[in-house]
């Protein structure tokens, strides 16, 4: 096994922006997802609105960012915590970590099947 790098690569710090940025987008899209889900259930069809699409098309593209961002974490690992972090942080920093990815993953596929 390699030795932790000491930073996170270009690559890496540019998919956690473009997923940050997606996520946001994503919030500001729900609302209108929503009136066209409530529509489409109202009217007994599937109501596909541009926003409604949009929000599905960046659903899709978190998952595929989120899913690239963990092949790199595989590959090229990720730096240590800092010197004298208790281990209680270290060990919430890891579970946060777990749980933003696999709500990162879960999310798309959930709203993608309903």
């Amino acid at each position: 096994m390699t030795a932790a790098p000491a930073a996170y690569g270009r690559t890496q710090i540019r998919l956690h922006w473009a997923v940050a940025a997606l996520v946001v987008v994503q919030y500001l899209l729900g609302g209108g997802t929503s009136s066209a889900f409530e529509d489409g259930v109202d009217a007994e069809r599937l109501t596909m609105t541009p926003v409604a699409i949009g929000h599905f098309v960046n659903g899709a593209l978190i998952f595929l960012l989120v899913a690239w961002r963990l092949m790199l974490r595989n590959e090229r690992g990720v730096p240590g915590p800092p010197p004298g972090e208790p281990g209680w942080q270290s060990a919430a920093a890891r579970g946060t970590h777990a749980a933003m990815y696999v709500l990162l993953l879960v999310l798309p596929i959930t709203g993608g099947v309903a």
